[in-house]
């Protein structure tokens, strides 16, 4: 009831379709999890897109932010993402697969 009375407040996503069981998850269980993504106003050139989106629909993305897909604390992830953002491929490579030293950002 708490979660669903969340969806009052959340603009653009909307929470639902779980419920409460006694037995927690243990590692393994979890299948994964599945997400919509609605894309509006797309602008660019009409089969770029097209292509793209089939890339994504066809072999998906890999979600690299957070210590559950690092498994480490050695990685900032907001850093990876800056990077990914910033369209720095190779910056990023660097910071998942080497990590950070004592948590400084790399220059």
């Amino acid at each position: 009831k708490r979660l669903q009375d969340l969806n009052k407040f959340l603009r653009n996503i909307t929470l639902g379709n779980f419920s409460y069981v006694e037995k927690a998850l243990k590692l393994g269980e979890l299948n994964g999890n599945r997400f919509t993504v609605v894309l509006r106003n797309l602008v660019g050139d009409e089969d770029v897109i097209e292509k793209r989106l089939s890339s994504l629909r066809d072999t998906g993305f890999i979600n690299y932010y957070g210590l559950q897909r690092f498994g480490t604390l050695n990685v900032c992830t907001h850093n990876v993402g800056k990077a990914l953002l910033n369209e720095d491929w190779e910056e990023a490579l660097n910071l998942i697969l080497i990590g950070e030293d004592n948590g400084e950002e790399r220059t």
